[in-house]
């Protein structure tokens, strides 16, 4: 009975010792825990707090958003206006060399088609072969007349649909950027009107946003436009060249029938 009640007695000192030594623990951890939530709290407070700040103080920097948009997009206007000037002037270039080419050729066939009249007007002995030299000569002039009138009109076709077509590029990007600016303006004063009626500043950074992404889309949707454009001009080169071809193929033909009664007059079987 001695022994039992000597080793309850140690049980209970041990048990008084640790006791405090857990409560104690528990104090820390839950002090620990309690200090780790108040960073947290503070932490999330005070980067609500910096959104807050950053948001409201977006509604003092509304005029100032206003030129930087429009600085920036001036400088897009400008190196859009450059590469159509550029493509505009390749353009012209290449159909003033074309016509350039075209005259060069014409004044040189001209002087060979002469040389060769000079020898076949030679070549006629009798009177009927004479006459039907002179026949075949106005008929070829006539025709190279057809051909050149035909060609020319297509040519000309094809310079005015290409003026026409390069202003309605700088029509149609002149039109989308100003739509383009006016909506940003618009969204920015509608901004200002927002912040001065006390709107929470989130909802008009949210509302701005999407005001700039629908003007952006608008802005693309009226520029696609200009793809159609180049549909355009693709027609336009295809019409000149059938144009061409088919006074070449007229011209050919009525040389083919000259060529074929003048011979029959000289003689000469035909190749037909």
């Amino acid at each position: 009975m001695r022994y039992t009640t000597h080793r309850i007695s140690i049980v209970a000192l041990i048990v008084l010792a640790v006791l405090p030594t857990l409560a104690l623990a528990q104090v820390n951890f839950g002090s620990a825990v309690n200090k780790a939530r108040n960073v947290a709290d503070a932490t999330n407070a005070r980067s609500a707090e910096l959104q807050e700040q950053v948001e409201s103080a977006l509604c003092t920097r509304l005029d100032t958003l206003l030129v930087q948009q429009s600085q920036r997009f001036s400088a897009k206007e400008d190196a859009v206006s450059l590469v159509q000037n550029r493509r505009e002037q390749s353009w012209n270039t290449r159909v003033e060399s074309r016509e350039q080419s075209l005259d060069e050729h014409r004044d040189t066939w001209d002087k060979n088609r002469l040389q060769q009249f000079t020898r076949l007007r030679a070549r006629a002995n009798t009177e009927i072969q004479k006459q039907a030299v002179e026949a075949f000569i106005q008929n070829v002039e006539d025709a190279i007349e057809i051909r050149r009138a035909a060609v020319d009109a297509a040519l000309a076709t094809y310079r005015k649909g290409l003026e026409d077509l390069l202003a309605e590029r700088k029509s149609i990007t002149a039109a989308a950027t100003d739509e383009y600016k006016s909506e940003i303006a618009v969204a920015l004063d509608a901004a200002k009107i927002d912040c001065v009626s006390g709107v929470n500043a989130s909802a008009v950074k949210s509302t701005l946003l999407d005001a700039f992404a629908a003007a952006k889309r608008t802005l693309q949707i009226a520029l696609s436009d200009l793809r159609a454009s180049s549909d355009d001009l693709q027609q336009l080169s295809e019409a000149r060249r059938s144009a061409v071809v088919a006074a070449g193929e007229a011209y050919t033909s009525t040389l083919a029938q000259a060529t074929k009664t003048l011979k029959q007059q000289f003689g000469e079987q035909s190749n037909d």
